[in-house]
């Protein structure tokens, strides 16, 4: 049985994903993205195929406890994949190199903004 996220399907949402990340790789400069949902809203599965969709072929774990991963894409840019969810004050960002987030060509993927 497939997972459904809102109207759309596990597949679904990893193909407008995917979609979403190869127009982000072609874009010449930095983008953050900030997803946001309740619990199970399919976040990092949305992340995850932006990231893929973007060219990172490494394993994605989640990074509800390390807060933040970067991936290095075939192309050579950087996607940063960030949860902020167990963060207890905003001005714990800065802690994570936020002030570096989206210099250049990164794409940053950020779960609970």
């Amino acid at each position: 049985m497939e997972r459904a996220f809102g109207a759309l399907t596990e597949r679904e949402l990893t193909e407008l994903g995917a979609a979403i990340g190869r127009e982000l790789a072609a874009l010449p400069r930095g983008v953050v993205i900030a997803l946001h949902g309740e619990l199970g809203a399919g976040k990092s599965v949305l992340a995850r195929a932006i990231a893929r969709g973007a060219g990172v072929d490494a394993a994605m774990p989640s990074p509800t406890f390390n807060l933040v991963f970067r991936y290095q894409t075939a192309s050579g840019r950087t996607v940063a994949h960030l949860d902020l969810y167990r963060l207890n004050d905003p001005e714990d960002v800065w802690e994570l190199g936020w002030e570096e987030l989206s210099d250049g060509e990164e794409i940053t993927l950020l779960e609970w903004p």
